[in-house]
């Protein structure tokens, strides 16, 4: 359920994780056991059939933004949109340090602490360019031949993430095939 996922997408780093009394390998576990492009080129559904590092896949947990899609260049540009009309800059490099954080923590992370102050206003207006530019939010590789293949198996799926709701919801919306 939805209760569940903050737990699922902390424990999804590790090999496996619980969901729905489902022993689940998780994405993050798949993309550093095959490596990211491995997984685009072949697509995940060849390697979850015959189970990963002698693991038998029961369910398979995806986290949304660089499994399912890539959104990591609209993040880039809205940090670097937001970040000059609050006084600061955030390099890709500097950027990429943060991957899977949420916005504040991001900034937490990125900024000295007298400029905490900013952090709240700073994360609404990078959410809302995220919001304009949803468009340009593409789907990665295989992944809706992956997930037609795991649903014809009957293998249960979920997804987590730490994106607010109504960009999830904005995505599904403008990405058609998801």
């Amino acid at each position: 359920g939805a209760h569940n996922v903050d737990e699922m997408c902390h424990g999804s780093a590790s090999r496996k994780v619980i969901y729905n009394g489902y022993e689940v390998i998780s994405t993050t576990f798949l993309k550093r056991h095959l490596g990211q492009r491995e997984m685009v080129e072949r697509g995940v559904e060849k390697h979850l059939v015959k189970g990963v590092g002698g693991h038998t896949v029961e369910a398979v947990l995806y986290d949304m933004d660089g499994t399912i899609i890539d959104s990591d260049h609209l993040h880039v540009q809205a940090w670097q949109y937001t970040g000059p009309q609050f006084g600061f800059e955030l390099s890709a490099q500097q950027l990429s340090t943060a991957k899977g954080l949420s916005s504040i923590k991001t900034l937490e992370a990125l900024l000295p602490p007298e400029k905490h102050d900013i952090i709240p206003p700073a994360c609404d207006m990078k959410f809302k360019y995220l919001m304009e530019h949803i468009g340009e939010v593409t789907i990665l590789g295989n992944f809706v031949e992956a997930y037609q293949g795991l649903q014809e198996r009957k293998i249960p799926i979920g997804v987590c993430t730490s994106s607010r709701q109504e960009f999830v919801d904005a995505v599904l919306h403008s990405v058609p095939s998801l």
